[in-house]
């Protein structure tokens, strides 16, 4: 667990605000918290936490860490308690392993450290199932008001957080009336429809009250999204990568190949049944809607994330079952089968994405360069920090102490595909952070603060340009211009030279040497500013 939480912790709060984190930041500044509750947006923003987020700008500032650390707690939440709850049930050699695989797996740990909900929607989901079961197992009226409400709030928000989890959460349901169908104790059965539909109703009340009037005010924001596309062999192919946390397919055959077994001896658990039948009506909801995306892996296994701990449960009690099957004829092994987890975990280990994203300095761990897929064959712009053809001002601060530096670069896109810091940061071993332009030569770049005296947002790692006392406040050693994108790896990709948005801000350059004067270094890639020289 300790190993857990160091991993989500490691540079936590040195990221930088990148891709869909800044839908949120978006609807903030052009809508108010009234609009935001009534309408999904074009963009994907998280309606409960874009409107915490505008609580807490208005009240307290709003900085990058605050906007993530719902997710971190939750993600540390989902350390302790997921192995608690299963020690209970199956012990603790199980249990220990199971959590040594929820601690390493990267899709947990981004998702933990990312200022979007699903580290909260898969931990609030397993919470509900949990809290359902023990409502339907409740022998007194107070037990069954204390669950049903942990159900009620748990499954609601969950369900308002991410629309998708909605099967999910009502799956127990379906399991309840199993049970009321094999009971045949007719007081029992009374006992178990009237609870059953108490919560139903309350649940159902709850939710509406919360999704309704988006629902009813921008039904079309939903729709648009909806109806256009489907999974299919490749995306399967991703998902599987994605859950096993492997970049090498040895690896991720060696997991799924444990978790086999594993699924068989833990079936007869509630929990695990309530919870396959929840994936089951998920994806029957997948096809049904068609979600625009849905093809892509990234997006598949984050609609499937509830199905996450659960596969890591079946590698634990795989490793086990092999374990004891294989003690019977290695008299090394008796009493020791939990060390047939040896192989999954080194397999994890050594094919895991989470050297590129953990190395130091990595301000932007988040960039799509590390989450959009792991198979590093599969997307060239994987390899782009390889091939990268940068100026030598970057070789050049290599030679310096790792992470001794901290640039502030401009111009800054949220999108991944246009900002090359994760590239520059591997070449450089320096932090790199935007430098915004907005106040000093644009005025409204979609991706950056509307003004430097809005005091709603605190943002710690990124500067602007338009006060030099700031950025030595924010401890920054060099200012860049960057003229064009360094990568000719994404021309592959789109077989097209990419070049960033300075297109749209022709006076960007010509301001910077009449603000700053002559540069310290310049090159035909940038131009760049010592701070202290200023």
């Amino acid at each position: 667990m300790t190993l857990g939480v160091t991993l989500r912790l490691h540079q936590f709060i040195e990221q930088v605000l990148i891709e869909d984190e800044w839908h949120a930041v978006h609807r903030i500044l052009s809508f108010t918290a009234a609009e935001t509750f009534r309408t999904f947006g074009h963009s994907d923003h998280c309606i409960p936490l874009t409107l915490l987020y505008g609580w807490i700008a208005d009240h307290f500032g709003l900085s990058e860490t605050l906007m993530r650390a719902p997710m971190m707690a939750a993600g540390i939440l989902l350390l302790f308690l997921f192995p608690w709850y299963i020690a209970r049930r199956l012990g603790w050699p199980t249990a220990l392993l199971f959590a040594l695989f929820l601690a390493i797996s990267p899709l947990l740990i981004s998702y933990s450290r990312m200022a979007r909900p699903f580290a909260l929607t898969v931990f609030l989901s397993w919470l509900a199932h949990a809290a359902f079961l023990r409502f339907w197992a409740a022998t007194t009226t107070r037990q069954a008001v204390l669950f049903g409400t942990g159900y009620v709030t748990s499954a609601a928000l969950a369900t308002w957080l991410h629309l998708i989890v909605a099967p999910f959460v009502a799956a127990p349901f379906l399991w309840g009336l199993w049970q009321l169908f094999r009971s045949s104790d007719k007081d029992q059965r009374k006992t178990w429809l009237l609870r059953g539909t108490v919560l139903a109703a309350s649940f159902a009340v709850v939710t509406i009250a919360l999704i309704a009037p988006p629902l009813i005010g921008d039904l079309t924001a939903l729709s648009s999204k909806s109806g256009a596309d489907l999974p299919n062999r490749e995306t399967l192919k991703g998902a599987s990568y994605f859950w096993t946390g492997a970049t090498q397919t040895w690896a991720m055959i060696v997991c799924i190949a444990l978790m086999i077994p594993g699924l068989f001896s833990v079936c007869r658990l509630p929990i695990v049944r309530t919870g396959l039948l929840g994936i089951a009506l998920t994806l029957i909801g997948i096809l049904v809607l068609r979600p625009s995306w849905v093809f892509v892996s990234v997006t598949f296994t984050r609609y499937l994330l509830p199905l996450l701990p659960l596969l890591l449960l079946f590698l634990a009690a795989g490793c086990l079952q092999i374990g004891q099957l294989l003690q019977r004829k290695i008299p090394f092994l008796r009493g020791k089968e939990w060390m047939v987890a040896a192989i999954p975990f080194t397999a994890m280990v050594l094919a895991s994405p989470l050297y590129q994203s953990l190395r130091i300095p990595n301000s932007n761990s988040l960039d799509y360069y590390h989450v959009l897929d792991y198979r590093p064959w599969f997307l060239p712009l994987q390899m782009r920090d390889h091939k990268v053809r940068a100026s030598s001002f970057w070789k050049q601060r290599a030679a310096l102490p790792a992470a001794s530096e901290r640039i502030a670069v401009a111009p800054f896109s949220f999108e991944s595909d246009k900002w090359p810091a994760t590239p520059l940061e591997a070449l450089s071993k320096q932090r790199i952070i935007p430098a915004y332009l907005n106040g000093f030569c644009h005025h409204n770049r979609s991706g950056e603060l509307l003004h430097l005296d809005d005091k709603r947002f605190r943002f710690r790692n990124a500067v602007f340009l338009t006060d030099v006392q700031a950025l030595r406040d924010h401890r920054i050693d060099w200012i860049v211009w960057q003229k064009t994108f360094p990568d000719p790896v994404w021309k592959e990709v789109t077989g097209k030279t990419v070049l960033w948005d300075s297109t749209d801000l022709p006076a960007c350059e010509a301001k910077w040497r009449a603000t700053f004067g002559t540069p310290d270094v310049e090159d035909e890639f940038l131009i760049a500013y010592r701070v202290k020289n200023l």
